[in-house]
């Protein structure tokens, strides 16, 4: 059994009597016996159509979002959300995460991967582009999260990233 919470009160005995009582007088009331309880089977949340994309271990992106700074982490998380995303009904989607789109970013250029960076960034665009024609958008309803300074960031970094990128071809470095 559950621990209880410390205020709990259970109901007195005339209570409880008094309960019982109309749950007797009730002809479409009635309580399950021992033999009746195993031929039930447990109900819960419905199956969705579109369940949150599980990775690493079946863990879910934001119970990730720790492992910031893990570039195959981080990699891992932005792929889900962009699957989870376009696996959606049009009109009906729900806007991804864009802080593993941030991250993947910044890890890029960390690792001097300016295409991967630009790559990251252009994914995001995209799901925002898209996302501001869905109809919960559209009526008010939905999330501008196009507005938002981490979206704004993501938006920023690619003609930096394409410099840099155009530098590293110039001098010959390997690209990612």
């Amino acid at each position: 059994m559950p621990k209880l919470k410390p205020r709990t009160i259970f109901p007195r005995k005339e209570e409880d009597d008094t309960i019982n009582r109309g749950i007797a007088s009730d002809p479409d009331t009635y309580e399950l016996g021992g033999d009746e309880m195993k031929h039930l089977k447990r109900v819960g949340r419905p199956n969705s159509d579109n369940p949150k994309v599980l990775i690493s271990d079946g863990q879910p992106t934001y119970a990730l979002a720790h492992m910031k700074g893990d570039l195959d982490v981080m990699q891992a998380c932005m792929r889900a959300e962009i699957e989870n995303y376009w696996r959606q009904p049009d009109g009906d989607r729900l806007t991804a995460a864009p802080y593993f789109f941030e991250r993947t970013a910044i890890l890029q250029r960390k690792a001097k991967n300016y295409g991967a960076e630009v790559a990251a960034c252009e994914a995001w665009v995209e799901i925002v582009e898209d996302y501001k024609n869905q109809d919960s958008v559209k009526n008010g309803s939905g999330t501008k999260v196009w507005l938002g300074s981490r979206s704004r960031k993501i938006e920023d970094r690619p003609p930096k990233a394409r410099d840099l990128l155009k530098r590293q071809h110039e001098s010959g470095q390997k690209s990612g």
